[in-house]
């Protein structure tokens, strides 16, 4: 989909947020204490429904936490338009904004676009 070069994350921040980005499917994983192949037949019905009905949504607020505080690190410390890295940096940024768009959307949650 992007023309990124896979060793083009220099910065520890970069590599940082990746990791964060990465770690949203066992965000929702932990959301339910099922089974492993439970869980995939929970994914396949209403994911959002079971999470409000099991009462865990504080998980996937924590995992929503950690990625915004991981994500403003690497905005507070690397250049994203402008830099060399440019390219690479806003995939990172737009990695980050669908996963916590997709994280909001399950914990009912209307998230803004602009401020």
């Amino acid at each position: 989909m992007y023309d990124v070069d896979e060793n083009a994350l220099k910065s520890e921040k970069e590599r940082a947020l990746a990791i964060a980005i990465l770690k949203f499917p066992d965000a929702l994983d932990s959301l339910v204490q099922v089974s492993p192949p439970a869980m995939h037949h929970i994914r396949a019905l209403n994911l959002k429904s079971c999470v409000l009905q099991e009462l865990l949504p504080s998980r996937l607020c924590d995992y929503a936490y950690y990625l915004c505080v991981t994500f403003n690190e690497f905005y507070s410390s690397c250049k994203v338009i402008g830099s060399d890295e440019e390219k690479t940096r806003l995939v990172l940024c737009q990695g980050t904004a669908l996963s916590l768009r997709k994280a909001m959307y399950i914990l009912g949650i209307e998230p803004l676009n602009k401020l």
